[in-house]
């Protein structure tokens, strides 16, 4: 009987596994990749504030994205068309219509998105902006500091140029002028609709407060539906950066399996300590190194280290479905593999150039490690509960959750080297 009951859960695994990996994600007018929302809060120097903004533009146009997207048609906008191709249609920005119909692009931008202080909104104004066809080289700390508190000298409606540009991949930056603000914390949110973005799509906004000095950095991650507070002290910055790393290990479904194959190892609390000690020593170093720029710059690299990564989660489930344990040193070396992939994370809401640099990498580090001791702590915790109140299957559970384990594992490393070869 427990044989059969063995065969059973390792099919309900397999079952699971396809299940898993068959989801589909809704399609959105974006191209692949992170893309990178900007606000910097200045004063102007007149006792009033300046907003200098930078946004992908299918942000700004998320209400006819949206509308396309529940009636399952191209977007309907005066400054948006599109080509139809062999694959999809390609859709472009009509800069002859923005320069003939400025107020309708003015008004878009000042609708986009909603500024509030002490639950008041705050009124703005654009003053000018210019379009960018790609999204620029320069890093977003750089970019904000430099690029967006350039002054735009040409006049709105002057001409923006000849070529359109494809529309996915148009970035717009912006300044306005906030009126009655005055000098407490300031709030934002998108008051466009939501998108339905893919998987590979995520959106990372920088909200910069240049009031005082040095400027604070905030970081958030999505549309901003939600409304998101501009930081105004270094203990809020260390506070937030700690809940990204607890943040991104619990969501880092990669990270968190292999933190549950050490805790479903573990035969002593000492042992448990040793290897946990070694994985976060490997990770610190080259999460460190990586975001640093101690790396390789080629494009092989992320998706070279993704591949290794779920390496590690299938020789480590190996190694724990044969009872053994991985051994410190071994630990220590998948640690500096998943270091790598921590530091890509990093890269998204830091940059080196930024203010807070060492308090922002420490308390992000710290969140990785209070996200670990979590995810220990339940994965003892249902380990405890299944001995004590499922005896008899205990130890064929956490079979099951091994074999599920490394059957996901192996579809992620087939299908990062699939991305891998691709850049090769």
């Amino acid at each position: 009987m427990t044989r059969f009951v063995h065969v059973l859960l390792i099919a309900f695994s397999v079952i699971a596994a396809l299940l898993m990996v068959q989801t589909e994600t809704a399609m959105a007018h974006f191209t692949e990749g992170t893309k990178t929302r900007i606000l910097l809060l200045t004063p102007d120097g007149l006792g009033g504030l300046k907003l200098h903004v930078r946004t992908p533009a299918p942000l700004l146009f998320a209400d006819a994205i949206a509308a396309a997207e529940a009636n399952q048609t191209p977007i309907d906008d005066p400054l948006i068309y599109f080509v139809e191709t062999e694959e999809n249609p390609l859709f472009f920005l009509f800069l002859a219509g923005i320069e003939s119909d400025p107020p309708e692009f003015v008004d878009r931008f000042e609708r986009a998105f909603e500024l509030t202080q002490d639950g008041t909104a705050l009124a703005v104004r654009l003053e000018n902006f210019r379009i960018h066809s790609e999204e620029p080289a320069d890093r977003f700390y750089d970019a904000a500091t430099g690029t967006l508190l350039t002054p735009i000298t040409e006049p709105i409606g002057a001409p923006l140029g000849d070529i359109d540009p494809v529309f996915d991949n148009v970035v717009i930056d912006a300044t306005f002028t906030v009126f009655e603000a005055g000098e407490g914390p300031v709030m934002v949110r998108s008051i466009l609709p939501a998108l339905s973005l893919p998987e590979e799509v995520t959106i990372d906004n920088h909200l910069i407060d240049a009031r005082g000095q040095p400027p604070i950095l905030t970081t958030a991650i999505g549309e901003l539906i939600e409304p998101v507070t501009l930081l105004s002290s270094q203990a809020a910055v260390f506070a937030a950066f700690i809940y990204q790393g607890i943040l991104h290990i619990i969501e880092g479904l990669d990270h968190l399996l292999l933190v549950v194959i050490i805790g479903l190892s573990a035969v002593s609390v000492l042992a448990l300590v040793g290897r946990v000690t070694a994985f976060t020593l490997g990770h610190s170093v080259t999460l460190i190194a990586a975001f640093l720029g101690f790396v390789p710059s080629g494009d092989w690299f992320i998706p070279a280290i993704e591949s290794l990564i779920a390496a590690t989660i299938i020789a480590a489930a190996l190694t724990a479905l044969a009872r053994r344990q991985t051994s410190a040193w071994a630990l220590l070396s998948i640690g500096l593999v998943h270091g790598f992939g921590f530091a890509f994370v990093l890269a998204n809401i830091l940059d080196p150039s930024a203010p807070q640099l060492v308090p922002a990498l420490a308390a992000f580090n710290i969140g990785i490690e209070i996200g670990q001791l979590l995810i220990l702590a339940a994965t003892l915790a249902v380990a405890w509960l299944c001995m004590k109140f499922l005896a008899n299957i205990s130890f064929y559970l956490r079979q099951t959750c091994l074999v599920l384990i490394a059957l996901l594992g192996s579809y992620w490393l087939v299908e990062r080297v699939i991305g891998l070869a691709d850049v090769l």
